[in-house]
């Protein structure tokens, strides 16, 4: 691993090739399962909480549970007094992912109560923009607007923002969507499979 204090461990026991860490000041788009999306995530939260570093998670997809994080900081010799450090926050409609992301975008660098960290996670974030119960321009149009605050919030505060997305979930998003999400990322990484804590990825910009 590079420079801890600008890139972020990947908190996994093994990636099938020694992938490079993930730098801040940018947005790292993990695809695949939510099942394996969660267990890398996760760990990359316990990595950081474990350091005694604060983390944001903003969990767009009702995955949102702190009791799974307690296993894998006990592995880390760390006990539940660490969880003190993850804010987390749910959106339970596409309105409100997208009011709590424009929200931090507009946090000011000075006020003193704002905990900042260098690992703010978004899970599950385009899911509910692609819900039926949500019109598809408009859907789109919060999308877009989210990803621009985040790629702005990654800058701003010069952390990593982690945003999941399951394609094989349904409702299945839209050609459109996927392209907005790909587009924005600084990075890509695509899990290709996981089973026992061993993950087989691939990450974008090195092709490997």
């Amino acid at each position: 691993m590079t420079n801890e204090r600008h890139n972020v461990s990947w908190g996994i026991r093994f990636l099938n090739s020694k992938l490079p860490s993930p730098g801040v000041g940018g947005m790292l788009l993990i695809e695949g399962s939510k099942r394996s999306t969660r267990y890398l995530t996760r760990n990359m939260i316990c990595e950081e909480l474990a350091k005694g570093r604060p983390v944001h998670w903003i969990d767009g997809g009702m995955g949102l549970d702190p009791s799974k994080l307690i296993r894998p900081l006990a592995r880390k010799k760390r006990g539940i007094e660490v969880l003190d450090n993850l804010h987390a926050c749910r959106g339970f409609t596409a309105h409100q992912i997208a009011e709590i992301i424009k929200r931090l975008a507009s946090e000011s660098p000075n006020d003193e109560n704002l905990v900042k960290g260098r690992l703010i996670v978004i899970s599950d974030l385009a899911s509910m923009f692609a819900d039926t119960q949500v019109k598809r321009a408009e859907g789109s149009a919060m999308l877009k607007e989210s990803l621009s605050n985040i790629q702005y919030i990654a800058k701003k505060w010069n952390s990593l923002v982690l945003v999941t997305v399951n394609y094989q979930a349904k409702p299945f998003l839209p050609k459109s969507m996927k392209s907005e999400l790909k587009n924005a990322a600084s990075d890509r990484l695509t899990i290709l499979s996981q089973s026992k804590g061993v993950i087989t990825a691939k990450l974008h910009s090195i092709d490997m």
